[in-house]
């Protein structure tokens, strides 16, 4: 599932240039990147000038219910459509093509719509529905990638958490062998400053005894 933080993560400014190359591309007067109300509703938008966004989920409504590449030759003729802000107000939206950006998990959770003010009997070139096709799916791919870090990101932090709460003494490393965290009931344990055990004097702190043969262990599991 795409969570609304991963929506509002995305760089709205490097969208906005994905808007205009999608608009130029479809010969378009406007386009924006729409998702439902719930996930922040118009994440990006270019061409509209001064006019306000909509709250109005009509269109992203129409292309769920096509659950694919939807084109609306002329929307002042769609007896839903037409009741949108934007079709009566200064926008002036006669065209509509959308493409959706779906979750695998959940369907459909948003959409990169162009829009035109002039009517369009002949909708779009097969080259523009493929590039409107392929711009959704890029996005989709961000999305995820930006969903997946966030779940990352919780999951370190949730075990940060549960290691500084353990009774026990706790550290990691990277795979090169690099030590990059020591628990507090570590440095309490053996008092070392904050910086030693970083440093690969970690061994000073094993018994004499079994130095060598710790050392020679963990030399064994980095190979």
């Amino acid at each position: 599932m795409i969570a609304a933080d991963s929506i509002s993560a995305l760089d709205t400014d490097n969208l906005n240039d994905v808007l205009e190359f999608v608009a130029a591309l479809c010969e378009a007067d406007m386009a924006t990147i729409r998702f439902g109300a719930e996930d922040g509703g118009v994440l990006a938008r270019v061409g509209f000038g001064d006019i306000s966004p909509s709250n109005s989920d009509l269109f992203l409504e129409a292309v769920k219910r096509q659950n694919d590449l939807l084109i609306v030759p002329d929307v002042s003729a769609d007896p839903i459509l037409c009741k949108h802000p934007h079709v009566a107000n200064r926008a002036g939206i006669r065209f509509f093509a959308a493409a959706p950006i779906r979750n695998h998990a959940s369907g459909l959770v948003g959409a990169i719509c162009v829009f035109g003010k002039t009517s369009r009997p002949h909708g779009l070139s097969m080259t523009q529905q493929r590039g409107l096709l392929q711009l959704a799916e890029a996005i989709r791919g961000r999305l995820l990638r930006t969903f997946t870090q966030q779940l990352l990101d919780e999951g370190n932090r949730f075990y940060q958490v549960v290691a500084e709460l353990m009774p026990d003494m706790v550290w990691t490393s990277e795979p090169s062998g690099e030590l990059d965290y020591f628990n507090p009931n570590w440095f309490e344990f053996t008092g070392a400053g904050p910086r030693e055990p970083y440093e690969r004097r970690w061994a000073r702190y094993i018994y004499s005894e079994d130095r060598a043969e710790v050392e020679r262990s963990w030399l064994q599991c980095l190979a």
